[in-house]
């Protein structure tokens, strides 16, 4: 049917009637579809678009379930598959845009992985806008690759915290300028100041702490007010270790411990035999453990498995040579085994290297200071000093059951079932290595932790380390300490580029202070040093302002790489010879993410969905498809409009000619005016 509004002759001047048929064409029927299609469309796209959204909430909540255990990227396409046909979760149908696009490639993993570790990492960065210290340690992973990480130490509400900073793998040898360029890179790329930076935490390497050019020296050039450590847990496992290898029989003991792990290790049936006895003599089922110089606590792990199974490792032995009397390892053992200085060495070793241990552990806890450290140090050398003369528990429990002496046979009943070896060659011996262990041990920690520097002057702030109140120490309790302080931190620097830095205390208010707070801090004894100056920095700022910003420096300064250690072992569980492959971005990420990472039901999926898609065009939110189909909705809108628009015209034109027509008092005229 014709539009009569378009064409024809009475487009112009259109007839009552013509409006009854025009409601019968193509182009008012299109013209009044209009608002309703775009409605539609509009609805339909919206629709679309929540579903899009609610498919990809889904895909990175399992991404991020991935990266949280360990699991590698490409098991994201099974496990949505998982959730999807046993679960019932029907988002996961619209995560694919075609054949080719279904957000589980590597590359879309990849994005989603790095979405979430720059909105933890972004949480984590915006605390350390103030004074920061950096803990730092290499490794080789399994793809026989170098890589630096690096922990973050930062305060928060009055309270020091450790995270995560970054990884990054060494493209070339493994040296102090290279090491020191990646660690000054990661801190510009992250947004901070080196002029920040408090304190530099290493191993005990020489390209880490060398005088001339290792790494911590090249940082203090560019900030001297640097405060340097060498990780405090790394020193006292040395010490442990060193003080042994300088003792001749604790040299050969410990290649008795070793052998013993490995005899065990290496033989399933050794192992049962010895399991069977342990349950028939009700014995800890501890596993025996090898001694490795450069593993923390492994010495004492290591001897005290030994000690809890002595009987069942003996009658073990025992019965494998009685079994195979060609058995010469079993004999070679039980020859080294059963005397009296190996069990007394074993059970002493226990003694001792449990204090070590203990110290070795407190120094690995997160708020541990150098302020609380000379304390502990001298609890424990008073503890070993102690055992020169009386036995430790287990030393001594053994000593009661025993001779006094030896006796004619030169062996003694233990454990109601094993005869062992005595003389009094065997006590000398024993006794010798015991003197000598203790006096080394000692040695070496007042070696490694001497009590002067910048370091140990921080013990003074401490209200466990203040004299009592009233003595002749109380008055001038603090003063020497102070000065060596100020000395460092109250007087302008110059770095290596000429670049002058304003001094970070002022030394003559420090000093007004401590001649008041060192009173106050004596109703503070019962506090830990974070405790005391968590409470003061909230109660008394205005009155201490010098003196809290000393305790922060205090508590920034890292003591140990403990996290570092903790931080390398996580990157060993993720990349593993399964996953050798993940490139140092992508292990940043999940290095970050996994340890980082809040649990998954307390992560924002939303907040990184909406940084995710801002980052750039999304296929599945605006396919090429999808804008064709806009566009042509579009067109077609621009068309019928200016149809509409036209006929709107014609429509108004009409209606005042019938309007005048109407109003006429001729009805001869009307009438002809009509039939025209």
């Amino acid at each position: 049917m014709v539009n009569i509004y378009t064409m024809g002759k009475d487009a112009k001047t259109p007839k009552r009637d013509n409006f009854v048929k025009h409601e019968l064409t193509e182009d008012h029927k299109t013209a009044i579809s209009v608002p309703k299609q775009a409605s539609e469309f509009q609805r339909a796209s919206t629709e679309a678009h929540c579903r899009a959204k609610e498919a990809i909430l889904h895909a990175m909540f399992n991404v991020y379930w991935l990266a949280k255990e360990h699991v590698a990227n490409r098991k994201l396409e099974s496990l949505n598959k998982l959730c999807g046909d046993m679960h019932g979760v029907e988002a996961f149908d619209y995560l694919k845009v075609d054949s080719r696009a279904t957000y589980t490639h590597n590359e879309s993993v990849k994005e989603f992985q790095n979405t979430f570790s720059n909105q933890i990492e972004k949480g984590i960065l915006g605390n350390a806008k103030f004074y920061f210290s950096l803990m730092a340690d290499e490794g080789t992973d399994i793809s026989i690759e170098q890589y630096v990480i690096m922990y973050l130490r930062y305060m928060k509400d009055g309270q020091p915290e450790n995270h995560f900073f970054s990884v990054k793998v060494l493209k070339s040898d493994a040296t102090a300028a290279h090491i020191f360029d990646i660690i000054m890179s990661a801190i510009s790329s992250k947004g901070l100041s080196t002029e920040n930076l408090i304190g530099l935490s290493t191993d005990g390497a020489s390209v880490m702490i060398g005088s001339k050019s290792g790494v911590a020296t090249r940082m203090k050039a560019i900030q001297p007010f640097l405060l340097n450590t060498h990780c405090i847990a790394h020193r006292l496992n040395l010490c442990s270790s060193q003080a042994a290898n300088k003792v001749e029989y604790l040299v050969k003991y410990q290649d008795t411990v070793n052998s013993i792990y490995y005899y065990f290790h290496n033989s399933p049936k050794h192992l049962r035999t010895l399991s069977n006895i342990k349950d028939i003599l009700e014995q800890s089922n501890k596993a025996f453990k090898p001694i490795f110089e450069t593993r923390w606590l492994s010495f004492g792990g290591a001897v005290d498995a030994i000690a809890s199974s002595l009987s069942s490792l003996i009658t073990c032995l025992e019965s494998d040579c009685e079994e195979q009397s060609n058995n010469y390892k079993a004999k070679g053992l039980l020859k080294r085994i059963k005397t009296y200085e190996f069990i007394a060495t074993t059970l002493f070793m226990c003694d001792a290297l449990s204090i070590v241990n203990r110290l070795s552990l407190c120094f690995q806890k997160a708020d541990v200071n150098f302020a609380s450290v000379k304390p502990l140090i001298s609890a424990t050398t008073e503890a070993l000093q102690g055992m020169k003369t009386e036995p430790g528990v287990k030393l001594g429990k053994f000593l009661q059951v025993v001779p006094g002496s030896p006796n004619e046979n030169n062996k003694f009943e233990f454990c109601d079932c094993n005869f062992i070896q005595d003389g009094i060659p065997n006590r000398n011996r024993f006794k010798k290595a015991k003197s000598e262990f203790i006096t080394n041990i000692i040695d070496n920690i007042e070696k490694r932790f001497p009590d002067a520097g910048i370091l140990q002057a921080f013990s003074i702030l401490d209200p466990e380390n203040l004299p009592e109140k009233g003595s002749t120490e109380f008055t001038t309790y603090g003063d020497k300490e102070l000065q060596i302080l100020i000395e460092h931190f109250g007087k302008e620097r110059i770095d290596v580029n000429g670049k002058i830095h304003s001094e970070m205390i002022s030394g003559i208010a420090v000093q007004q202070e401590w001649t008041i707070l060192k009173h106050e801090l004596d109703s503070y004894r019962n506090l830990t040093f974070q405790k005391t100056w968590h409470l003061l920095s909230s109660r008394r700022t205005d009155v201490y302002p010098q003196l809290i910003k000393l305790s922060n420096i205090a508590s920034l300064v890292p003591v140990s790489t403990v996290d570092c250690e903790r931080g390398v072992s996580q990157y060993n569980l993720i990349k593993t010879a399964l996953r050798n492959r993940l490139n140092p971005q992508c292990m940043d990420s999940l290095m970050r993410i996994r340890i980082e990472g809040p649990p998954i039901e307390d992560f924002d999926f939303k907040k990184a969905f909406n940084e995710w898609i801002a980052t750039k065009d999304r296929r599945l939110f605006g396919s090429s498809s999808q804008m064709k189909i806009s566009n042509q909705v579009k067109i077609k809108e621009n068309s019928v409009g200016s149809m509409v628009h036209k006929l709107k015209g014609n429509l108004n034109k009409l209606d005042s000619e019938l309007d005048k027509l109407l109003n006429d008092d001729d009805p001869v005229d009307l009438t002809m005016k009509k039939g025209n």
